[in-house]
C-alpha cells in the first residue's frame, strides 16, 4: 500500500476514536445532565413535602390513623306536673355488620337469621347489595337474650352497638300531647318534636388510633362526653289525663260517634291539665298508626263553640253592665221569636220561664243567652269576641295549632240573626277546642 494512502487511512481511524469517544462523552454529559435534573425534581419534591405541604399530609396522616366512634347521647326524659315519666330512654343493643369484613355472607346470614328470628335469605339478600360498603344495621333494639346469642357467635364484622331507645311508660296516655321520634331519636311530634332542641342533648366523641383496616390500637388519645337531654315537665296531670281518656273512649262507643276530644284547664292560669282525642294511639308503634289516628284535634280542627261559648257571653255583658247576676230574663217558654233573628228554641224542648242570668248558664238556655246578647248589642258583642282572642291562636307550644274563624263584623246580617245565634255558640264563630 503505498505511504499517502496508509497516512490518510491511520487519519482517519483516529478521527473514527476520536468521535467515539466525543459521542460517549457527550452522552455522559447528557445522562448526568438528566440525572442532575432528577435529583433536583426528587429535591424539590422532598422540600415540598416537608415544607410547604407538611401540615397538609400531617393532618391527612392523622385522618387516616384516627378512628372516631361516636357516643349517644340519652334523650331526655318527659314527665307530667307531678314528674311521673310520660317518655325516658333507656340503653338497648342493636346488631349491625361490615360487610367488606364478612368472610362468608350465606354463613353470616344463617347464623344471625337464628339468633335473631330474622328470614335467612332476605338477610342474605341485603348482605349481597351491601358486599361493598362498611356499614349495615341487622336489627335494632334486640332483646337481652338476643345480644347474648348474638355475642357468642364471635363473627368477625358483626358488632353490637349501645343505644337508647325511646319508651313510653304509661302506653298511649297523653299521646298527641307528648308526639313521638324516629327510630333514631328524632321528635317528630307533639313535644318531642317542639322541644327536640333541648331534648336530643349532644353526642360524644372518643378518638382513637387505627390500624389499616381501621381497628381500634393503641390507647385512648381523646375523649368527648356525651350531654344528656334536659327533662322537660308539663303542665298535663296524668290521672286527670288518664281520667279524660276514659270518658272519652266510653263516650264515643255510647253515641257511636267517630271522635272525641276534651281538654281540662285552670281556669285562673290557663294552665292545660289533660288534652285528649278519641281514638288515639300508641307512640312506640306511631310509625304503624294511620296519620288520621295522631293527628291533634284539640289543636287543627275547627267547629262551633256551641253552649260552650254561653260563660262568654254572660261576662261581656255583667262586664259591660249591661246585665246583672241575679236579673231575671224572661225565656218565653222555650219559644223565643222575632222580626230579624227568626226562631230560637231550647236544646231538649225545655220551656224556661223566668231564669236568672245565673240560671241561664246552669240549665244552658239559648234564648237567655240570645237576649242577653241582645241587650250588649252587635258592636259591643264583636268587641268582646275579639277581646277574648277568638279567632287568632292561643300560642300554645304545641306544632299545628290553627287559629279558629270568627267573620268580620260587616259581614254579619244587618238584622240579628248572627247576633243571638253567636250568643251560644253558632253561625259566625267557629273555634277550635282550646279557647283562649
Amino acid at each position: 500500500m503505498a505511504p499517502e494512502k496508509i497516512k490518510w487511512f491511520n487519519s482517519r481511524l483516529k478521527w473514527k476514536a476520536l468521535s467515539k469517544e466525543r459521542r460517549e462523552w457527550r452522552g455522559g454529559q447528557v445522562f448526568l445532565g438528566l440525572l442532575v435534573v432528577g435529583l433536583g425534581v426528587v429535591l424539590g419534591r422532598c422540600w415540598q413535602l416537608q415544607y410547604t405541604e407538611a401540615v397538609e399530609h400531617q393532618e391527612r396522616v392523622k385522618h387516616q390513623q384516627l378512628k372516631i366512634i361516636p357516643q349517644s347521647a340519652r334523650r331526655g326524659s318527659i314527665v307530667d306536673r307531678q314528674g311521673r315519666y310520660l317518655a325516658m330512654s333507656t340503653r338497648a343493643d342493636s346488631v349491625r355488620v361490615d360487610p367488606y369484613l364478612l368472610k362468608d355472607f350465606q354463613d353470616t346470614a344463617g347464623k344471625l337469621a337464628g339468633a335473631l328470628g330474622l328470614d335467612e335469605e332476605e338477610l342474605y339478600g341485603k348482605l349481597q347489595e351491601r358486599r361493598d360498603k362498611r356499614f349495615m344495621w341487622v336489627k335494632r333494639f334486640i332483646n337481652p337474650a338476643e345480644a347474648e346469642k348474638v355475642r357468642e357467635l364471635e363473627i368477625r364484622g358483626v358488632v353490637l352497638e349501645r343505644e337508647y331507645q325511646r319508651q313510653y311508660p304509661m302506653g298511649q296516655l297523653a299521646a298527641h300531647v307528648i308526639g313521638y321520634t324516629t327510630i333514631d331519636g328524632d321528635g317528630l311530634e307533639g313535644v318531642e318534636a317542639g322541644y327536640d332542641e333541648y331534648l336530643r342533648g349532644q353526642a360524644g366523641q372518643w378518638h382513637l388510633s387505627s390500624d389499616a383496616l381501621r381497628r381500634p390500637i393503641g390507647s385512648q388519645e381523646e375523649f368527648q362526653p356525651a350531654k344528656d337531654g334536659s327533662i322537660v315537665v308539663l303542665s298535663i296531670d296524668s290521672v286527670i289525663q288518664s281520667c279524660v281518656e276514659e270518658q272519652l273512649e266510653s263516650t264515643v262507643e255510647k253515641f257511636r260517634a267517630s271522635g272525641a276530644t276534651g281538654i281540662v284547664m285552670d281556669p285562673v292560669t290557663g294552665e292545660v291539665w289533660a288534652m285528649a282525642n278519641w281514638p288515639t294511639f300508641d307512640p312506640k308503634t306511631a310509625r304503624q298508626s294511620p296519620a288520621e289516628l295522631k293527628r291533634n284535634r284539640a289543636l287543627t280542627d275547627k267547629y262551633e263553640p256551641g253552649s260552650t261559648f254561653k260563660p262568654f257571653t254572660l261576662a261581656a255583658a255583667l262586664e259591660g253592665g249591661h246585665v246583672a247576676v241575679g236579673e231575671t230574663i224572661f225565656c218565653h217558654n222555650g219559644n223565643y221569636a222575632g222580626k230579624g233573628f227568626g226562631k230560637i228554641g231550647e236544646y231538649g224542648n225545655h220551656g224556661w220561664g223566668n231564669l236568672t242570668a245565673g240560671e241561664i248558664i246552669v240549665y244552658s238556655s239559648n234564648i237567655g243567652a240570645a237576649k242577653i246578647a241582645q241587650k250588649i248589642g252587635k258592636k259591643n258583642f264583636f268587641q268582646m269576641v275579639e277581646k277574648f282572642g277568638f279567632g287568632r291562636r292561643t300560642g300554645i307550644d304545641l306544632a299545628g295549632e290553627v287559629a279558629g274563624t270568627v267573620r268580620p263584623l260587616s259581614q254579619w246580617d244587618r238584622g240579628q240573626y248572627d247576633l243571638t245565634r253567636a250568643a251560644f255558640g253558632q253561625g259566625p264563630i267557629v273555634e277550635r277546642d282550646t279557647f283562649p
